[in-house]
């Protein structure tokens, strides 16, 4: 992990793009929006580039690819969606397709040659490596596209334009990168790259494990800028909401899974809204939050992946999209963000954005301390249901001032889930920078978290661990009890 950042570094910007095939027309239209709107508001002669202003760009799939456009070779959206569009017609054009009972619909050789014509219009040598170019010191614009090897599906590997310490995966070539993110069982064939000692590791698309790579994105934000730095905005672009979701002519991985099971798992792969509501949930969807997730809700969760004649279709429906009220002020806010990021400071830290309990980085005699947590997981909005109107109230409450609430309730109710997603809000987290969650179950539970509270405030000394802990911690709280009065 990267040293932890000094309190005068930018907030980090990040972007997120779905898988969803020709779909990924979509994102670069809702992106090109948002960039348009910078150019309009900081009066810019030419179009600003994402790389500019996103410090992260992450990618599955398609949205694999664009990351890569908009990353390694740093296109702008207009030069992207050029390169999209000839590229999306060669490859998924009647003249690509393959014989039934060949693994992929579509040939990955023609894919392959498109992707390296792609980086010589780019003025890239097809042979150059995805993290080749190690002059580059800017802190915006890494990228990185998932992929998963073949034979173990549990974790996607990422393929990157950066350097990052441990289990960092192959530097492989830039179209490597490309047709391994791309390789959707459903389309192309799977793609062997060497590695270490030259031995090959077979990788198809993670669109199975992570279509929608929100969660890797803000995971890699944490290890590469470290946990305590605060962020701007993470902005989510999908492909569509999905209805019934499919390929025109499902052709799938047939010589080893069944139809049926291949179509459950694109189906589980495409919906990526799982993902999306469960940020949603935790971070609020007001033009005040940190995340925003744009995804068009009508007409192009229907086109069929592959289906590249339609993509005025797609262009069609996202325009529609981006017109409505609601949507269009949630492009200003993010723009707002990333033109005057001094604005609005979310104090959302990248460890919180990634569901823990952020420690602060402290001395003895440095409080207060962001957040400390000794005893519990990181609390998931997914693991709770209801209980909506007990925490508008609890959160109401917090933020007025009140020294002290009381949640009651039977064993097993979910107090415990219902305090920490308080806790975690974002209303709550400006009105109380300071806040400590510690179990009192009993006298000695308390007593034996000493040690590791210790450990949170990095406190060598052990000989008076209760008194200079407990010191600390009122400390910590003496800006409260002033404000009470008390």
């Amino acid at each position: 992990m990267s040293d932890p950042p000094q309190a005068n570094n930018p907030p980090v910007n990040l972007l997120s793009l779905d898988g969803g095939g020709i779909r990924g027309v979509s994102e670069l239209i809702v992106l090109h929006e948002i960039m348009v709107r910078v150019q309009d508001k900081k009066n810019l002669s030419d179009l600003p580039k994402p790389c500019e202003y996103f410090h992260l760009i992450g990618g599955t799939s398609t949205g694999g690819l664009i990351a890569i456009m908009l990353g390694r070779l740093e296109l702008s959206t207009e030069e992207a969606l050029a390169q999209y569009k000839v590229l999306a017609g060669r490859i998924f054009g009647k003249k690509n397709q393959k014989s039934k009972g060949h693994d992929g619909a579509f040939k990955a050789t023609t894919l392959e040659g498109e992707i390296k014509k792609l980086l010589q219009n780019c003025r890239e040598d097809p042979e150059t490596l995805m993290c080749g170019d190690t002059t580059r010191e800017n802190e915006r614009g890494k990228a990185f596209v998932c992929a998963v090897p073949a034979s173990n599906m549990r974790f996607p590997r990422l393929f990157r334009t950066y350097k990052l310490s441990g289990n960092s995966d192959p530097n492989c070539k830039i179209w490597q990168a490309a047709r391994a993110t791309t390789a959707a069982p459903t389309f192309f064939k799977r793609i062997s790259i060497p590695g270490v000692g030259g031995i090959e590791e077979t990788f198809i698309d993670a669109g199975i494990r992570c279509n929608n790579p929100a969660e890797q994105v803000r995971e890699e934000a944490k290890r590469l800028f470290g946990e305590n730095r605060t962020v701007g905005v993470f902005v989510s672009i999908g492909t569509g909401h999905p209805g019934t979701i499919g390929l025109s002519k499902p052709d799938v991985f047939q010589r080893i899974l069944p139809s049926q099971l291949i179509s459950t798992l694109k189906n589980i792969a495409t919906d990526c809204e799982s993902v999306a509501d469960q940020l949603a949930n935790r971070y609020g969807e007001r033009e005040d939050s940190v995340y925003f997730r744009f995804n068009v809700t009508h007409g192009v969760g229907q086109i069929s992946l592959e289906e590249w004649e339609k993509i005025s279709e797609i262009v069609t429906h996202t325009r529609a999209y981006l017109q409505d009220s609601r949507i269009s002020s949630y492009v200003d806010s993010v723009v707002q963000r990333l033109c005057d990021p001094s604005s609005y400071e979310t104090g959302v830290s990248l460890a919180l954005l990634c569901g823990q309990i952020p420690r602060q980085m402290v001395g003895s005699e440095q409080v207060p301390l962001e957040l400390v947590s000794t005893s519990y997981e990181p609390y998931e909005s997914a693991t709770m249901f209801g209980r909506d109107d007990e925490k508008t109230t609890l959160v109401t409450t917090l933020c007025k001032g009140h020294a002290h609430v009381i949640i009651l309730g039977g064993g097993g109710m979910g107090k415990t889930t219902l305090a920490l997603s308080a806790l975690c809000d974002i209303e709550v987290i400006k009105k109380h920078p300071s806040r400590h969650f510690i179990s009192c179950e009993g006298i000695y539970s308390v007593e034996a978290l000493l040690p590791e509270l210790a450990n949170a405030l990095r406190i060598r000394k052990r000989e008076n661990l209760h008194d200079e802990v407990l010191t600390l911690l009122c400390r910590s709280l003496n800006p409260l009890r002033d404000n009470l009065g008390s």
